[in-house]
């Protein structure tokens, strides 16, 4: 039990990481893309 919990942890925390992965780059494509207009 206490290693399933464990999992969903570990899941739940890889899935936070990769959301503030992908929103830090999608603000740098964001950035990026206004100083080019």
């Amino acid at each position: 039990m206490k290693i399933e919990s464990e999992r969903v942890n570990d899941r739940f925390f890889k899935g936070r990481m990769w959301n503030t992965t992908v929103l830090a780059i999608s603000e740098n494509e964001w950035q990026a893309r206004k100083k080019s207009d």
